[in-house]
């Protein structure tokens, strides 16, 4: 998408962008990999006081990628200038929204692997169902008439994503609170 709004020269600084917020992305997944196959055990054993427990410690965690998250976009300039050198320009715009995009995607990430285990997926189908039918749009939009640049597809990437972000920790708690449903 972004090669046909603004050509392939664009195309680089999104990617070194997002393969530095990677090391955030990337490092929660080790951390959150046996999850899934644990809450299965766990809800189908209706152990939902350990799962609440494992969530509000992913949550713990989640503050800490939020810091090292904020803390990445504050420096990134000076570390992609250190590992690429100082002839890539880099727009700030574009280093926010991929912050944003890990912080979404990371809390969209805590309520998906316990709702997967639980295969009650039709919150989780619909609102990827949305996500589909309106990022690519809402990215146009974002980019076309509010001239957002690059960060404009990144940012209707995160707008997307947050249709579950709401609706997919409802459901946890929901699943959590009401018991199995």
């Amino acid at each position: 998408m972004i090669t046909q709004l603004f050509g392939p020269e664009y195309v680089t600084s999104y990617d070194v962008v997002f393969k530095l917020f990677s090391v955030v992305t990337i490092a929660y997944g080790l951390i959150a990999a046996p999850l899934w196959s644990t809450y299965s055990d766990a809800y189908h054993r209706n152990d939902l006081e350990w799962i609440k427990t494992t969530i509000k410690n992913q949550l713990k965690i989640y503050f800490l990628i939020i810091v090292v998250t904020v803390i990445l976009i504050l420096y990134a300039k000076t570390i992609i200038s250190l590992w690429i050198g100082e002839s890539l320009m880099i727009d700030t715009n574009l280093i926010i929204t991929m912050g944003l995009f890990v912080i979404v995607s990371t809390w969209n990430s805590i309520f998906a692997s316990f709702i997967n285990a639980t295969n009650k997926l039709s919150v989780q189908i619909n609102t990827s169902i949305i996500a589909i039918i309106i990022n690519i749009p809402l990215s146009i939009l974002l980019v076309k008439y509010f001239h957002f640049g690059v960060s404009g597809v990144v940012m209707g990437t995160v707008l997307s994503l947050s249709v579950f972000a709401i609706f997919g920790s409802i459901q946890t708690y929901n699943l959590l609170h009401k018991g199995k449903n």
